[in-house]
């Protein structure tokens, strides 16, 4: 998938040109049901011919997009081959074709520029995971991303024991090596807390780097290691860690790979909550920040946003506004971020929409655009 700053660049590169931006939902919880997607795109694509009748440079441009997509899906034998599927194409080609990570709604737009809100919708998946599964031992390191999970590294623990001395010499046999009530096991015990303890410095000296700048970081295994593990971490990581439980070494790849997508998706959801606690209070406090459309809308004018907030039921019932805002955000290089769970309902109290600004609001919002295809 293409990064923030990719699309961006992307999108500024067909800003002039009309693209056919489709998007195909590649789940099929029916094997008969494989091929329905294409019935679907026949009927959209006449739909929207039949709408650009009597234009007549326009519709042959748009028949040379329908014709580059054709030729592109012909080998598609049933369903796509992943969960989504994505195109932006012109009328000399393509201009990104791409498998993706996450189920795509099936949409066709016929627009100036490409149609970017459901692809922005998919890239909070491309946050990769670093997960870290421990025990007093041995340290287990991976990354996981679009649904693969991949071994880094494994540490290992070793302990420093000195054998015990009695009075200068090696303790005769059966002769109890205590000294002063510190016992042998003691002495053992301390070694192998100080090698567990090397061990989880030399992880996460490792890992920090890696997780570097913006990936989730869960912590499994033994659960005191694990948790001695996560305090260690520094503080500008330890806010996008959290710990992992019911893992240990001898858990099965598979298992790894759902505890870190599970993981991953509840840190999201953190995230979104202190997001939009966040906006919502600067919206009430300093004055940057700014919640429902109209007002969102009024900053994006003045390129005051720094950060845009949609929940997923505004994006739904408003595919225009939404897909309109997102391109005025990104033109003005400022991140979009879609929210769901419990930060959606709470966007969804103050309008579905919400904007963190680089300076305070302007004190009156313009009226609301028209919106339409064509002024897309």
């Amino acid at each position: 998938m293409l990064t923030r700053e990719e699309l961006t660049t992307l999108q500024r590169s067909l800003e002039q040109r009309r693209v056919l931006s489709v998007y195909l939902d590649g789940r099929v919880a029916d094997p008969a049901a494989r091929h329905a997607w294409r019935p679907w795109l026949s009927a959209n694509l006449a739909r929207l011919r039949d709408s650009l009748a009597g234009n007549g440079s326009v519709l042959r441009e748009f028949d040379r997009c329908a014709d580059h997509l054709a030729a592109m899906l012909a080998p598609v034998v049933g369903a796509p081959r992943s969960p989504g599927w994505v195109a932006f194409i012109t009328s000399d080609g393509a201009a990104l074709v791409e498998a993706l990570p996450v189920p795509m709604p099936n949409a066709v737009h016929w627009t100036t520029a490409a149609w970017l809100s459901p692809y922005v919708r998919a890239q909070k998946e491309l946050r990769p995971v670093m997960l870290v599964v421990v025990d007093a031992r041995s340290a287990r390191v991976y990354r996981y991303a679009l649904g693969a999970l991949t071994p880094i590294e494994t540490f290992h623990a070793h302990a420093r024991v000195d054998e015990p001395l009695h009075m200068g010499s090696a303790p005769r046999q059966h002769f109890h090596p205590g000294t002063r009530g510190s016992t042998g096991s003691d002495a053992a015990e301390r070694g192998r807390r100080e090698g567990t303890e090397r061990m989880l410095r030399e992880v996460i000296d490792h890992l920090v780097p890696l997780a570097s700048p913006d990936a989730w970081i869960l912590v499994g295994g033994m659960p005191a290691t694990a948790r001695e593990a996560l305090t260690m971490l520094p503080d500008h990581v330890r806010a996008r860690a959290a710990l992992a439980s019911g893992l240990s070494r001898i858990t099965p790849q598979s298992a790894l790979r759902r505890a870190a997508a599970s993981g991953a998706m509840r840190l999201r959801r953190a995230l979104d909550d202190d997001v939009v606690s966040d906006v919502i209070g600067r919206a009430s406090g300093n004055g940057k920040g700014v919640v429902g459309e109209r007002d969102a809308r009024a900053a994006l004018v003045v390129d005051a946003v720094y950060m845009l907030l949609l929940s997923l039921r505004f994006m739904d019932e408003h595919a225009d506004a939404s897909e309109e805002m997102t391109r005025q955000a990104l033109a003005q290089n400022a991140a979009v971020e879609i929210v769901a769970g419990s930060a959606a309902a709470r966007l969804d109290a103050v309008g579905g929409v919400a904007a963190m600004l680089r300076f305070p609001a302007p004190s009156m919002a313009p009226p609301l655009a028209s919106l339409s295809p064509a002024g897309l």
